[in-house]
Parts: C-alpha cells; sequence; structure tokens
C-alpha cells in the first residue's frame, strides 16, 4: 500500500515536468512527514526514485546521500533490537 502512494507521489511529480526550486520544499517536506510517520523503508524508495527523476529538485538531489543516512539512522534508532 505504502509503495503504491509513493508510486503515484512520484509519477505526479514526473507528470509535473522540471520543476524550480520552490519544488525542494515539498519534496523534502514530504520525505521528512515519511521519516516522521516511521514509514523508513519508503523514504528510502522514495529517495531511490527521486535519484533518476528528471522532477526531481536538483538542491534534493544534491544531498540524496545525506538523506539516506539520515533515513537509516533513524530507521536503527527506531528498531528493537531481539536481543536484549
Amino acid at each position: 500500500m505504502r509503495r503504491s502512494i509513493i508510486l503515484l507521489f512520484a509519477s505526479a511529480l514526473l507528470a509535473a515536468g522540471p520543476t524550480a526550486s520552490p519544488a525542494a520544499e515539498p519534496a523534502r517536506d514530504f520525505l521528512e512527514k515519511l521519516r516522521a510517520k516511521g514509514y523508513y523503508d519508503t523514504a528510502l524508495d522514495y529517495l531511490d526514485i527521486m535519484a533518476t527523476s528528471p522532477a526531481a529538485p536538483v538542491e534534493l538531489k544534491q544531498t540524496l546521500l545525506y538523506e539516506k543516512g539520515t533515513t537509516l539512522i533513524d530507521a536503527s534508532r527506531s528498531s528493537r533490537d531481539s536481543a536484549i
């Protein structure tokens, strides 16, 4: 279900065509909301889509590795170790 939502959102971005700088904030805001809800896998999928999308904001593309790292760190903080 989550993957369907992310693919739908990414498709809408692609259909909109290349975006100007103001579009960087909605993309980053969407990413932050995914992480805030705990949808780390979906956030990583979104970042993978944005890496190859011509509609992805340049500002987001420049920080993709940082955003992936932040997402992975956040995910590790929320996961439980079954050995503990």
